[in-house]
């Protein structure tokens, strides 16, 4: 699991398409498979109910339904 960021480390703003590039280099990095891979196997039900996977479902929100 990931570490989480230092207090000191100040956030800083994306745009939807950065995060959506950021999301699919994970999906790639973790699973093998691109962010619309992963949209698509989450939604017909395909991915584990696991953390990691419940981390990007999370994170894609409305977009993975």
């Amino acid at each position: 699991m990931a570490e989480p960021l230092p207090a000191d480390r100040e956030p800083i703003e994306v745009t939807w398409e950065e995060f959506e590039r950021l999301l699919d280099e994970r999906t790639r990095r973790d699973f093998g498979m691109s962010l619309e891979e992963f949209a698509a196997a989450w939604d017909a039900g395909e991915l584990p109910d696991t953390p990691s996977v419940m981390n990007i479902a999370i994170l894609l929100g409305d977009r993975a339904e």
